[in-house]
């Protein structure tokens, strides 16, 4: 902060420089215009006095009229050297400072409103705190942890990258902790960056595919189906790739085919796990759902009447059982 204050002192500085070395510049040429003046003035009189004294001399004035011009001379010289001028000019010294601490006073009142000096010191807090925030939020998972200490943390990741742009880890990072913010674009600029800087990085190619999925546009549900389909050539029992490959799947209606990925993935759990035992149940609602049942529905005739020709007829059924609670649409 002390570089910053030094900084706008600086400039405030030269602002006024600008205003008052021409008004002061102004004050000392017209002082200097004043005194040639005088001195023009003094040498013009004693050459007129000259010029009486002569006159005098030659009988052309009389010595009352002499000591008159004289009077006349002295009293005009007077006039055109008195201290008026000097007043003048310490007035416009007083307007040129007046000017200068006025132009302070708005300068730093202007900025105190329209400056973001508390960003500025929370952005330097945070890259001294890099490290601490990377422990406290990323390895060791603070639970208490809240959205403005993620942006923190990303805020001096970013400052790290644009001093090192070509470290993956840190563009993997960022973009991990947009995607956990919620922030899906931002998140998938980073991981194409850090995938662009390590191509065969299977884990960031995965963390994209996350990001990707966050999205309801086709074109980015189409690049994770891409790169899923990349992974599973390289890692076949890869479970994080086959679950994701089944989530796209539902994602996009398909639910055959996420069931299929489903199924390859249930062999690759342990049987004592929850993830194992809550597939196995998923499985059962899946294929309780694709059973076909035969349903006729009938519309009574004083309400057939009623509905427009068009008109969409949804039937939604619950598992008896329980197994599979949610209503189904046809």
């Amino acid at each position: 902060m002390t570089t910053i204050y030094m900084g706008m002192a600086g400039l405030l500085l030269l602002a006024v420089a600008l205003v008052i070395v021409p008004l002061l510049g102004s004050r000392r040429q017209q002082a200097q215009q004043r005194a040639d003046s005088r001195e023009m003035n003094i040498q013009l009189a004693k050459e007129r006095k000259a010029e009486l004294q002569q006159e005098r001399e030659d009988g052309l004035l009389s010595e009352q009229d002499y000591q008159q011009a004289l009077n006349e001379l002295t009293l005009s010289l007077a006039s055109d050297i008195q201290p008026q001028a000097s007043h003048k000019g310490r007035v416009s010294g007083i307007i040129a400072w007046g000017i200068a601490a006025a132009i302070c006073v708005l300068s730093l009142g202007i900025y105190s409103q329209v400056s973001e000096l508390d960003k500025i010191a929370d952005w330097q807090d945070a890259n001294q705190q890099l490290s601490a925030l990377a422990k406290r939020l990323v390895i060791d998972g603070d639970d208490n942890a809240t959205e403005q200490d993620y942006q923190r943390l990303i805020l001096a990741l970013r400052t790290r990258l644009n001093e090192q742009p070509d470290d993956p880890t840190g563009w993997m990072l960022i973009g991990s902790l947009y995607g956990s913010l919620g922030y899906a674009e931002p998140a998938v600029a980073a991981l194409h960056k850090a995938l662009e800087l390590t191509p065969d990085d299977s884990s960031i190619r995965l963390r994209l595919v996350q990001a990707l999925m966050a999205s309801e546009d086709e074109a980015k549900l189409k690049e994770a189906d891409f790169h899923l389909q990349q992974l599973r050539g390289t890692e076949p029992d890869n479970t994080d790739v086959i679950a994701l490959s089944a989530m796209l799947a539902e994602q996009n209606g398909q639910q055959a085919l996420a069931m299929e990925h489903w199924q390859r993935l249930l062999p690759l759990l342990p049987e004592d796990s929850d993830a194992y035992r809550g597939l196995q149940k998923k499985l059962q609602r899946m294929q309780q759902g694709n059973t076909l049942i035969a349903v006729n529905v009938t519309i009574a005739p004083e309400l057939a009447e009623r509905l427009p020709r068009q008109a969409s007829l949804f039937v939604f059924a619950k598992d008896a059982a329980g197994l599979n609670p949610m209503p189904r649409r046809w």
